[in-house]
């Protein structure tokens, strides 16, 4: 990215913390609220269903089952236990005999109140579950890299939205997802756009005010960020009886409510249109800033081209931003 001067005394010109500064703010940082349902959803969605053990076949007959054709099936008992069903052919544990859950598992709770029992990720397939998670940081790890590179490339309004729509895309995808292979495919996804999506906050709160503020970007997204958090537990609470798919769509709209309001609203980082040339859109911001914080933008445009020629005091040649307000 080209540097092209420093802008703090450009935004504090404009008041600093203002009101523009603090709606922008407040706009950027609501994006926590779809970020970290997508994030932190397996908690509900993939919760453990108490009352589980292995099934009993359909027609009710275990000699129909050849596993258990061993000797006098006549005798046979058969206990059905968490993971494994007992058999035992007399009264001597010797002759016990543990098989697998042959016909599946069976809940407490209707099995698709969580992905967890809807695939059976229980007893040795129970690590499954908790792997989902780890597919998800995965992901963040790779979203990190990817959406910084593409948010010097295009802009920083333009990687936030684009990673909302994805986080809002794959969210839904997984709540259609038919197949644990799937949703562990979403899942890694889901953690590629949820880190696109807090970066592009992280970076827009901090280029959006003077230095010396900054610490009140970190503040408001905290505070939002908790808030978000917490507010997930009333949404599983009152689809606590519903399928996990449910919630899984109702967390997903949340983020087409933020996109639609952060594409309304954000105006570009005035940093980086300052800093790659953009002329238009940086006079547009200034015009905006200047007008809801009732400045005056002749002495915003004037303090703006003051720092931008110091910078460019060593090289010949006009200045990319001319005063033409």
């Amino acid at each position: 990215m080209r540097e092209k001067g420093n802008i703090d005394p450009t935004l504090r010109a404009l008041g600093g913390r203002a009101r523009y500064q603090m709606l922008h703010l407040f706009a950027i940082n609501i994006g926590a609220f779809g970020a970290s349902y997508q994030l932190l959803n397996n908690i509900f969605t993939g919760r453990e269903v108490l009352g589980q053990r292995c099934a009993a076949p359909d027609n009710s007959s275990l000699r129909a089952n050849n596993d258990f054709q061993n000797g006098d099936s006549n005798s046979s008992h058969v206990t059905y236990g968490l993971c494994e069903i007992t058999v035992s052919k007399g009264n001597l544990s010797s002759d016990e005999q543990q098989y697998p859950c042959p016909d599946g598992y069976e809940y407490g709770y209707s099995r698709d109140l969580s992905f967890r029992t809807e695939f059976d990720l229980v007893c040795d397939r129970k690590l499954l579950g908790g792997l989902t998670q780890s597919f998800v940081i995965m992901g963040q790890g790779f979203g990190a890299v990817l959406s910084a590179i593409v948010s010097d490339r295009f802009g920083r309004k333009r990687t936030l939205i684009a990673s909302q729509l994805g986080l809002l895309s794959v969210g839904i995808a997984i709540g259609l997802a038919p197949s644990y292979a799937v949703l562990a495919a979403f899942k890694f996804l889901v953690g590629g756009f949820q880190q696109g999506v807090v970066t592009g906050m992280a970076i827009m709160s901090i280029e959006l005010l003077p230095t010396e503020y900054r610490s009140l970007s970190a503040l408001v997204g905290s505070v939002l960020w908790g808030c978000s958090s917490c507010s997930m537990a009333v949404y599983a609470y009152l689809l606590r009886d519903f399928p996990w798919r449910y919630l899984q769509y109702t967390l997903s709209g949340v983020s087409a409510l933020i996109c639609l309001l952060q594409l309304w609203y954000l105006d570009e980082s005035l940093r980086w249109l300052v800093a790659n040339g953009r002329k238009d859109g940086t006079e547009a911001v200034l015009k905006r800033a200047a007008r809801v914080n009732g400045k005056d933008l002749a002495v915003i445009v004037s303090t703006l081209q003051d720092s931008v020629n110091e910078s460019q005091h060593t090289h010949r040649g006009s200045c990319w931003y001319q005063r033409t307000v």
